[in-house]
């Protein structure tokens, strides 16, 4: 992911092997989040949530997890940088859906 990060710094990557299929969600958000931003990583978990006994608490936890690494991303900014995106509404994340659609950060 780190490698994909540093050959296309400005698109978005969808983050496979993610969830269900055991890849770490803190480790796919830490080198693919674009450094500009905080931003610019597709992570599909539709099967975490919609196997998950309860899909609500699942996609909560993901939102969670997702919105804190986005954090130390765009807080690794340069202050101007890191207040563009926060005034952007940026720094806040994207959301699951409890029906198990693709969070996008």
């Amino acid at each position: 992911m780190r490698n994909a990060r540093v050959a296309a710094p400005s698109v978005w990557i969808l983050a496979p092997g993610v969830g269900a299929q055991g890849g770490n969600l803190q480790g796919a958000l830490a080198a693919g989040l674009r450094a500009s931003d905080g931003r610019g990583l597709i992570v599909p978990v539709s099967r975490g949530i919609s196997r998950a006994e309860s899909p609500r608490a699942a996609a909560e936890e993901l939102v969670k997890i997702i919105r804190a690494e986005t954090a130390k991303a765009v807080g690794a900014l340069e202050p101007a940088a890191a207040a563009a995106a926060a005034a952007a509404g940026e720094g806040d994340g994207g959301g699951a859906d409890a029906d198990g659609g693709a969070a996008g950060w």
